[in-house]
């Protein structure tokens, strides 16, 4: 391979991961500021409303 055609590999990758990288980063940020979630937020996800009810027990 020549050195022109494997830098734009390794461009196209790195990309690739930074696009990933920066896009599954969208759920810590509708965290509360304080770190805890509303009620609301909890009965709007069948995940939240699992954990909630079971720290009740």
């Amino acid at each position: 391979m020549n050195l022109r055609l494997r830098k734009n590999i390794y461009t196209i990758i790195l990309a690739g991961f930074l696009t990933v990288g920066l896009n599954s980063c969208n759920k810590e940020l509708d965290m509360a500021p304080d770190g805890y979630f509303s009620i609301d937020d909890v009965f709007k996800d069948n995940i939240k409303v699992a954990a909630f009810f079971e720290q009740l027990l």
